[in-house]
């Protein structure tokens, strides 16, 4: 009897200790789930200063570099002695006429691929002649591919012999087989090359261990062609139709406005004027302090509108405003004199951009969430859990009768 009366007591002490385990199991899980549930809801511009002035005249050519395949490149300069590059390949450059400036470019890609090469932006640090043959030959190639172009920007080999842009097949293959350059007049025939374990040289030849030229400047031709339809700036207003109340229930306050500048390196920051809003209208950023300022906005710079909401009326219900944006760009010219060689340089200048928008003042207040939230269940449930495990527990540890 006595030992039937053990058995029964060890086993209600077992079943107690496991439903004691399983209830503190239970009520962790429980627990676990109200912090993770109840938490969860509480296109850069180079500098460049290339810039020419309005008239200029040719200086005397004095130096004609060639490849090792013999594709020819001379240096232009200005009488002032600013380095100018030439658009027309199959064009003579003439020395001692007046250049005027003319219509300002307005291919982007061709302005890309001017301040990405020399001299307002180096390949390396090659030698002054590779770059600028580099440099020159980017220039007509781009040119070459451009007019070379189909309606789907795909090339089609149909550039006319007599356009000033042609380039024969036979150049073509001196261009992307060309490994090194040299100045012809210079007699120790030292080859200027991408080679960087020999410094960039190679005397007498080039060998098979020199890199290809057209590796330099392939895929920066790619990359201006791809770009040349890219507006040279972009303007984006972003925001939603959320309309709140402030807490002293005197305003109300539209949801954050951002203004992003595309390309985003360019973007100087912008200036933000209202046009059309009810009386009293302000701007605040995100601690709700008034901004003063509104003409020097920075680019990271988010803000709202703050209006009263005594001053809005159907007649006025809606903000108007304008945002003005700054932009670095290149800028450049064509340089044009009678039966001569088109010339051209670019530089880069702040200009502005506007755009406008209008939010509506459409306040719709929030109604309360009177149903039990998932946190709210969870947390419910495992302090059910958790008492009962409490009730268990004391039960088993209750001295028991004496029988």
């Amino acid at each position: 009897m006595e030992d039937n009366k053990k058995n029964i007591r060890f086993g209600r002490q077992s079943f107690g200790s496991i439903s004691i385990l399983s209830s503190l199991f239970l009520a962790i899980i429980a627990v676990v789930g109200v912090v993770t549930f109840g938490f969860k809801n509480s296109y850069a511009i180079p500098d460049v200063n290339s810039y020419l002035p309005e008239k200029f005249k040719t200086a005397e050519i004095k130096k004609t570099l060639k490849s090792d395949t013999d594709f020819y490149v001379s240096e232009y300069f200005t009488d002032g002695g600013i380095q100018v590059f030439c658009l027309g390949h199959m064009v003579d450059f003439k020395e001692g006429i007046e250049y005027s400036r003319g219509n300002a470019i307005e291919d982007y890609g061709l302005l890309y691929l001017m301040a990405n090469i020399y001299p307002n932006k180096v390949f390396g640090n090659y030698d002054k002649d590779l770059q600028t043959w580099l440099s020159q030959t980017a220039i007509w190639l781009y040119l070459y591919r451009v007019t070379d172009l189909d309606n789907d920007g795909q090339l089609n080999g149909n550039v006319a012999e007599n356009s000033e842009h042609y380039i024969s097949p036979a150049e073509l293959d001196s261009i992307q087989k060309a490994r090194g350059v040299i100045d012809i007049d210079d007699d120790s025939l030292t080859f200027h090359t991408l080679n960087t374990k020999t410094g960039g040289v190679s005397v007498g030849n080039v060998t098979s261990e020199d890199p290809l030229l057209y590796t330099a400047i392939d895929g920066l031709v790619n990359e201006a062609i791809a770009n040349r339809k890219t507006p040279n700036k972009a303007l984006t207003i972003d925001f939603d139709d959320q309309i709140s109340v402030t807490q002293d229930e005197k305003y109300y306050q539209t949801s954050a406005i951002a203004v992003t500048g595309t390309p985003s390196d360019n973007f100087n920051g912008y200036e933000v004027k209202i046009s059309s809003a009810p009386d009293g209208t302000f701007v605040v950023n995100a601690n709700g302090e008034k901004i003063e300022d509104l003409t020097n906005m920075k680019a990271s710079d988010k803000f709202y509108f703050r209006v009263p909401v005594d001053k809005v009326t159907e007649e006025k219900k809606s903000i108007k405003f304008t945002v003005t944006g700054s932009f670095k760009t290149y800028e450049g010219y064509y340089y044009v004199a009678e039966n001569a060689q088109t010339i051209t340089g670019i530089g880069t200048v702040n200009n502005n951009l506007n755009k406008g928008a209008e939010i509506q003042l459409n306040y719709t207040p929030d109604v309360p969430d009177t149903g039990m939230s998932a946190a709210q269940t969870v947390y419910f449930v495992g302090l059910i859990i958790l008492l009962s495990g409490v009730g268990i527990i004391y039960a088993n540890v209750k001295p028991e009768e004496s029988k």
